[in-house]
């Protein structure tokens, strides 16, 4: 006679973001695009002080256990769930196995965690560069490195440089040696192949009512899209081939949706003052989230001089287009490597049977000079965000570039 609404959310608590969607990312290794539609727009949550999306994932089972990715509530909503690689600065010197008393004479010392090659896979260390070893300050090069088993086997014997072509004695540990190893260990592990599944859940974090429940979230995954025939999987490689032949590198700032309300912010008018170098006019404490690196379409439209009563004004729009993702919206803005600041319009999205995301249409407009966007802290750190990387290659052996031609080369 009645529904059964057990599995409704109470009314006194968020409702979870909807429309997630999980897919491969078409542009990074070992990657999941994570994204969700903006939950403050949902009716249900209106009334609530929204601070952000929490993520949680959960490995072989939609039940669980769910452990949470983000440290803090995410304030976009978009997120790379990839393989992550941490530095680990390790004091190893009472972890050796041998200390020449191997079977061979052999040092070997273990470390904590196993020992992996940077780069987005996981790929153990198998060389000696994998690792920095210090003994007492200097650094000495090793002999061997098994990375899978956490191993470091010692030059026990005169070794040559083969780029000097000297001959040096080895440099082994005292007894009161202190001996630094610095390395890479892998911190979160997202394994594509078939037979690895993973499962994720959105939750809405707010001020006033707390967490939304993660029994209400629907389950996400990689494996329930729609399956891409072989035309439409084409079309996204070859939208890909072209940006990245032809593309212009970018970085792209996204706007905060939730977070810390901004001294400046006015409760009358809805928004922050556009100066406001805390917030930079969003009325949300620190603005944007970012920078993302990310490839579009190049800039068309010409460049036209406005006389304004402030002078002479730069006025230039561009129809623009890029892949999916990151997901772009309204007022997000895009960092060009030549210093312009353009602001995203009206973004259109193009897709397929509802789920599969071509590229995404949208119109970008340059921003005066004067305006409080061209005071934002930026790192210069992703000057080579784009620049080829193998693993597997030596550093001195590899023939890196920008585009996917240099990825081909097989050595």
């Amino acid at each position: 006679m009645f529904e059964n609404n057990s599995q409704l959310p109470p009314v006194n608590s968020a409702h979870p973001p909807r429309n997630g969607f999980v897919g491969y990312s078409h542009s990074k290794k070992n990657t999941l695009d994570i994204m969700w539609d903006n939950p403050g727009q949902d009716y249900n949550n209106k009334a609530r002080k929204i601070v952000g999306v929490n993520i949680y994932r959960s490995y072989d089972s939609e039940l669980g256990e769910y452990v949470k990715l983000n440290e803090e509530p995410l304030r976009v909503g978009y997120y790379e769930d990839k393989m992550e690689h941490t530095t680990v600065v390790e004091d190893v010197s009472t972890q050796f196995r041998y200390r020449g008393n191997g079977p061979e004479g052999e040092w070997i010392f273990y470390t904590q965690h196993p020992i992996v090659k940077k780069g987005h896979q996981l790929i153990y260390g198998n060389q000696s560069s994998d690792v920095t070893l210090t003994i007492d300050g200097v650094t000495v090069p090793v002999a061997r490195v098994v990375g899978e088993k956490c191993a470091v086997q010692l030059i026990k014997d005169p070794w040559m440089d083969k780029l000097t072509r000297n001959q040096y004695p080895p440099i082994l540990p005292k007894d009161n040696s202190v001996i630094i190893c610095t390395y890479l260990r892998n911190s979160n592990y997202v394994g594509l192949s078939r037979n690895q599944r993973m499962f994720y859940k959105l939750t809405t974090v707010t001020s006033d009512a707390g967490e939304s429940h993660l029994n209400h979230s629907d389950v996400l995954s990689q494996h329930q899209t729609e399956a891409w025939d072989y035309i439409w999987k084409e079309a996204v490689r070859r939208n890909k081939m072209i940006l990245q032949q032809g593309g212009e590198d970018c970085w792209l700032m996204i706007r905060k949706w939730f977070g810390v309300r901004c001294s400046c912010y006015s409760t009358v008018h809805q928004r922050g003052v556009v100066d406001c170098e805390t917030c930079w006019g969003t009325g949300v404490e620190g603005g944007y989230e970012g920078p993302f690196p990310f490839l579009i379409a190049p800039f068309d439209g010409e460049y036209k001089l406005d006389s304004t009563e402030q002078g002479l004004h730069t006025r230039h729009t561009s129809t623009l287009w890029t892949n999916y993702p990151p997901r772009l919206n309204t007022f997000d803005l895009i960092f060009r490597k030549s210093g312009g600041i353009y602001v995203v319009g009206y973004v259109k999205p193009a897709e397929v049977r509802g789920n599969t995301f071509l590229q995404q249409e949208f119109n970008a407009s340059l921003l005066s000079r004067d305006r409080v966007e061209h005071r934002i802290p930026f790192a210069s750190a992703h000057d080579k965000m784009f620049i080829t990387e193998k693993a597997n290659i030596p550093d001195d052996q590899e023939v890196r570039g920008r585009t996917v031609t240099f990825e081909n080369i097989n050595y």
